[in-house]
């Protein structure tokens, strides 16, 4: 290891209520088109740093340890039968014996919606400026413990296109356009100027671009099923892996460690949302990810704008609090508690900045995306991100990367939605849920 540490101050970050954010012109990568939803964090969020003294934290610090030893304790309470979100094996017949099988660390295919090594080829060594990469490799491991063939089945379903049916539209495109490359001036000229030969010919050519024309919407329509219809499949299996992640971890019930003072019970009953509600969101959010249980979590309500302070380890739940935010809010703790995640994270937003050929200088979050309601204070790293607020820099050791990866954890549809755009961030998330699953505190 070397010597050099790296000085960073604890702060805290904080939402408020704004337009839906815009997307990005995507550069020298093409995305796969997404389903209009709402944003999945609310715009404005903004960071306001306190001045704590300086917390030092080594630049090199290694992504994975020794699992401890294992210490004896009481059986965990039941959980709860309506907070279980148990999606048992449905899904896991997906993965036949026709599935690909083996670990697949990368795109092997090329295929440009398949985000995974976009940031470097993941391994588990841990390099100065690079250790994101053993977090998306201990991340692809330990999703093929959870559930084997995962990966390559999620790609199959969600990455890889029919052939047959693309093959025929490809046909049909390559037809038209020779039928116009070979036949533009027949087409060009008005009928009255052809003779009765080339009259003949352009009808007979005119109906053949018409039948061709029906093919292509019949046969767009018949891959629009397939790909709806593995997206379901798709969110079956997504269901059964969240439902192993559940059971491979050692959570406990955590909602009597959860304590709302006066002013955000005040604010949540405004709301019309019970206390219970907010202690089963954060208690699903830990059965959920599998993670250990907190000490405590203090909620509060001092603005409108959410946020979670590290200095006194409280949430303010802001105005419209909900389990989106719970989720994003209790997430942040993590890079506080442990460093080594935070660095992988601020890595991996860099390294995705400089693969895709954008400045390596933060711009303003408001010019990424315009229909946002951002100070100029706040800044972001520029990549095709399934949302440019994940690449918003912080000078402390928050950053939005497990944040906003660990929101589309609530439910098989939204991990879906996000492997579908960015499986490297499904990875990196899930390399940071392996480091604290090898971990017993919190």
């Amino acid at each position: 290891m070397g010597s050099k540490y790296l000085s960073v101050n604890l702060g805290s970050v904080n939402f408020s209520s704004g337009m839906p954010i815009g997307t990005t012109t995507p550069r020298a990568r093409v995305l796969p088109p997404l389903e209009k939803t709402p944003p999945a964090f609310v715009p404005g969020d903004s960071a306001t740093l306190s001045t704590p003294p300086p917390l030092v934290v080594p630049l090199e610090v290694p992504v994975t340890e020794a699992l401890p030893a294992v210490v004896a304790k009481a059986p965990a309470p039941a959980v709860p039968q309506m907070l279980s979100m148990e999606m048992g094996e449905v899904g896991a017949g997906l993965l036949s014996s026709n599935s690909p099988k083996g670990q697949i660390f990368s795109s092997s295919d090329g295929s440009p919606s398949n985000t995974l090594g976009w940031s470097g080829q993941a391994g588990p060594e841990v390099r100065l400026y690079q250790t994101h990469l053993p977090q998306i490799h201990g991340g692809l491991k330990f999703a093929e413990q959870i559930m084997p063939g995962f990966q390559a089945r999620m790609d199959q379903l969600l990455h890889t296109p029919d052939p047959g049916l693309q093959g025929k539209l490809d046909a049909i495109t390559n037809e038209q356009n020779a039928m116009f490359t070979s036949n533009g001036k027949l087409f060009s000229t008005p009928d009255h100027r052809l003779s009765p030969h080339q009259l003949k010919q352009k009808t007979e050519l005119t109906a053949r671009i018409d039948v061709l024309a029906k093919a292509y919407v019949t046969t767009e329509k018949e891959l629009e099923a397939r790909t709806a219809a593995s997206r379901k499949q798709a969110e079956q299996l997504a269901g059964a892996f969240l439902g192993r992640l559940r059971k491979h971890g050692r959570s406990e019930d955590v909602r009597e460690r959860v304590k709302i003072d006066s002013a955000a019970s005040t604010q949540l009953q405004k709301d019309g949302i019970p206390q219970e509600t907010v202690k089963n969101w954060v208690n699903e959010f830990h059965h959920q990810t599998g993670l250990p249980a907190p000490r405590r979590l203090n909620f509060t309500f001092t603005e409108d704008r959410p946020c979670y302070t590290r200095n006194n380890d409280t949430v303010n739940i802001g105005a419209k609090f909900s389990k989106r935010l719970t989720l994003h809010e209790v997430a942040h703790r993590v890079e506080y508690e442990y460093p080594e995640i935070s660095v992988a994270n601020k890595d991996w937003v860099r390294a995705r900045c400089k693969s895709a050929g954008c400045s390596d200088e933060a711009v303003k979050l408001q010019k990424l995306a315009p229909k946002g309601e951002y100070k100029d204070t706040e800044v972001a790293l520029e990549d095709h991100f399934v949302n440019p607020y994940v690449g918003k820099v912080y000078p402390d050791l928050a950053s939005e990367v497990l944040s906003m990866g660990l929101e589309h954890f609530a439910s098989p549809q939204e991990l879906t939605k996000l492997y579908t755009r960015d499986p490297e961030h499904v990875f990196v998330t899930l390399g940071a849920l392996q480091i604290m699953h090898s971990k017993d505190k919190w």
